[in-house]
């Protein structure tokens, strides 16, 4: 009798213990959806919900050098410089502050009034990394982010000499005329993150991709070139140019602001391949590609676009639009020097407390 009071009570005290084992481990997975694709299917949905920008004709979000120029001093207007300390210190925009694109969600969400500004402007370089980030801040909600096409090199001259270095025409890279369909349809990657929501999904894997190096987004041509076949080629640009001046080997078109859901081609896209996306100048492929790295692609957006390939191409058919690197799209403003300055402390900083003027 004592043996079987003894089994009963043991298997009582297993079965408390499961449970409560089973309650802490649901407490801590977060999501329901975390760590598999149903993770990514939230955050899809997520994005869908909240306007499905990267399917929006209000994408890409790139403003030219004359717009950026027009506006650039007036009191509602941060413009957030992510290059290096060093770089920024040596010369920048007058009234810019200094943030490093991994600190650049902790930035919105604890230094400034976001919504208070009517633009806040990202630039960097040569516009690709400003472009990514912005991508990605646009998919956490904010509706005031742009960046500026060509970056820096739109503005300053020193800058300008990168694009002029690397422009370029390339007959193997267009030799490819062939229209190549769509593949079957596969799934959505997985993702491993935790979360009560989409919106604290995406901003985990905001956090997680905007501490990553360059490499991980970007791509050079060459590197591409040496062995096309390793990756899935995304030509990011219309149906003209894809078929009139040829394009990468094997390259796939997909239409911009219109192919990236799954009711259209996105799960045509593998998620067990290298993807790698171009479009003209690489900012519009830039914000596809920070839309496709949030979702659990493996995507990178070719540097410097089809500019670097088929510059002469894009000079003689796109006359009189920025989609070319040209003497067109050179500036040459004044710079400051020196660290960050908060407009209303006058102490140098890389935080601002609250909008310059704001609502």
């Amino acid at each position: 009798m004592k043996q079987k009071t003894f089994i009963i009570s043991f298997l009582l005290f297993s079965l408390i213990i499961s449970l409560l084992s089973s309650c802490g481990s649901k407490e801590n997975n977060g999501a329901e959806a975390s760590g598999n694709e149903n993770t990514t299917q939230v955050l899809y949905d997520y994005f869908v919900e909240n306007g499905n920008y990267i399917n929006s004709e209000g994408t890409p979000a790139v403003m030219t050098a004359a717009g950026f120029i027009e506006i650039m001093n007036k009191k509602d207007i941060l413009v957030i410089d992510l290059r290096n300390a060093e770089e920024f210190a040596a010369g920048h925009i007058k009234g810019a502050i200094n943030v490093q694109p991994a600190d650049v969600p902790d930035f919105f969400r604890n230094h400034i009034d976001a919504p208070s500004f009517d633009r806040i402007v990202f630039l960097c370089n040569r516009g690709q990394l400003s472009a990514y980030v912005n991508g990605i801040m646009r998919l956490l909600g904010n509706t005031n982010t742009w960046s500026v096409r060509y970056g820096l090199s739109s503005l300053k001259a020193e800058f300008a000499k990168g694009w002029d270095s690397v422009i370029g025409n390339h007959a193997e890279a267009t030799a490819d005329t062939a229209n190549h369909p769509f593949p079957q349809q596969s799934s959505l990657p997985a993702i491993s993150v935790q979360g009560d929501d989409g919106y604290q999904i995406a901003s985990i894997q905001a956090r997680n991709l905007l501490s990553q190096e360059s490499n991980q987004f970007l791509i050079e041509y060459a590197e591409v070139m040496k062995n096309p076949s390793d990756y899935f080629i995304v030509a990011y640009v219309s149906p003209d140019h894809y078929s009139k001046s040829g394009h990468l080997p094997g390259a796939v078109r997909y239409a911009p602001t219109k192919s990236l859901s799954i009711d259209k081609q996105l799960l045509t896209l593998p998620a067990d391949k290298p993807i790698v996306v171009y479009c003209f100048n690489g900012h519009h492929s830039a914000y596809a590609t920070a839309y496709l790295r949030m979702l659990g692609y493996d995507a990178r957006s070719i540097l410097y676009g089809a500019n670097r390939f088929m510059h002469g191409f894009l000079e003689k058919n796109d006359q009189g639009t920025p989609r070319y690197w040209s003497a067109a799209q050179k500036n040459d403003i004044p710079f400051t020097t020196g660290q960050s300055v908060a407009p209303e402390t006058g102490k140098s900083t890389t935080k601002v407390k609250s909008a310059a003027g704001g609502c």
